[in-house]
């Protein structure tokens, strides 16, 4: 008879976790700008249309969801 024994998740996700790399405010905003410098005038409007229509849609959801039943 063989046994299998199965890798514990949550002692897996920690260790992984022991290596990850926390980064500062001040660098994302640096990548997020590294990578906005890199779009064209009409990608950032359609980026920019884009962003409003998903607020819209969450606005909406929200709404629905503190609407009371009945």
């Amino acid at each position: 008879m063989t046994t299998t024994t199965l890798p514990n998740s949550r002692t897996s996700r920690l260790t992984e976790s022991q290596y990850d790399t926390t980064l500062s405010d001040f660098e994302i905003a640096g990548r997020v700008s590294a990578i906005r410098s890199t779009w064209t005038a009409k990608e950032r409007v359609e980026r920019h249309i884009e962003a409003a229509r998903r607020f819209d849609a969450l606005l909406e959801a929200l709404e629905l969801d503190a609407t009371p039943a009945g």
